[in-house]
């Protein structure tokens, strides 16, 4: 078994990281972040990685690859993810195809992208929050 699944709580790293990376790609307080949409969009995958991670962690499973598809295939494993949440992050995976097993490719991202991305990972926070923290003598895990 992989030593991250062995710690009993390790879903809270990945959610302290998740979270630590929604934080620094900056923009949701109404201050523009000091980051290219590109360098964003990456941040931001980042926490959707995070948040997935966690999810899958708490409940003891891995995904198989780090792509957006595989990534909700994860979570959907392991918890219900509604259709329009799961499009709002799916629509964006060919944006910058780095993790895929075919073939490298990249875009810049328009800030209205980076937006609705942002807002989904948001989202999907909420939810790991939700699930993981009931179960949690840990009031709040702060990145």
């Amino acid at each position: 078994m992989s030593v991250i699944l062995d710690q009993p709580r390790s879903w809270e790293i990945w959610l302290k990281h998740a979270q630590s990376y929604e934080k620094a790609a900056g923009g949701r307080t109404g201050k523009p972040s000091p980051f290219t949409p590109t360098i964003q969009y990456n941040l931001i995958a980042l926490a959707l990685e995070g948040y997935v991670m966690a999810m899958a962690a708490y409940h003891r499973t891995l995904p198989e690859n780090h792509t957006f598809t595989d990534l909700i295939r994860a979570w959907e494993a392991v918890a219900p993810l509604e259709p329009w949440l799961k499009a709002a992050i799916l629509k964006y995976e060919d944006m910058q195809s780095i993790c895929s097993l075919e073939a490298y490719q990249r875009r810049d991202p328009a800030p209205e992208e980076i937006a609705e991305l942002r807002a989904a990972v948001t989202e999907l926070g909420l939810i790991v929050k939700k699930t993981c923290l009931l179960d949690s003598p840990v009031a709040e895990v702060k990145p």
